[in-house]
């Protein structure tokens, strides 16, 4: 099938055109660092289907041949995940709801290195304390108008050398 704007799978006939409608894209900002035996995961997403937002969290750990993974998720209003000024904006708030605590803030100078700051965390199932999801060792990045079939992908930052 195909739809009047050229959608037709993930392609379009047309050179310059994105091949999907922008019903489908999103704003996304994604957040990840490494952790004992695996990585820490946090994302944010606003789409033009409605005016909310979307988060989650996710920590994975590998131990010997067991993958254990736990989430969480909630859903926002519009105002819980704002761009800075400018285009492209460099910057991002995000201040996400239960079961998450705090907030955290994106600043991607031109020509610098993203820093990935706050105090925001969510509490998981079999955990002893709070995960944080921001702050040094974080690797972030903010994906404008991306396809809902895509994805934000985040480098692991390099691991630190443990003293």
């Amino acid at each position: 099938m195909r739809l009047p704007n050229g959608f037709c799978g993930a392609s379009d006939d047309r050179r310059g055109r994105s091949p999907y409608p922008d019903f489908l894209r999103a704003t996304r900002l994604a957040a990840r660092s490494r952790a004992d035996h695996g990585f820490v995961q946090f994302d944010a997403t606003a789409t033009a289907l409605n005016s909310g937002v979307t988060f989650e969290a996710l920590v994975r750990e590998e131990i010997g041949p067991m993958t254990i993974s736990r989430s969480a998720t909630a859903g926002g209003a519009k105002g819980t995940f704002t761009l800075g000024p400018g285009k492209p904006p460099r910057t991002a708030v995000v201040h996400p709801p239960a079961p998450f605590e705090g907030s955290a803030s994106l600043n991607d100078p031109a020509g610098g290195a993203p820093a990935w700051t706050g105090a925001l965390s969510v509490a998981l199932l079999g955990l002893p304390a709070p995960t944080a999801l921001a702050g040094p060792g974080f690797a972030a990045r903010l994906c404008l108008h991306s396809s809902l079939f895509g994805s934000c992908e985040v480098a692991l930052p390099p691991p630190t050398a443990r003293t």
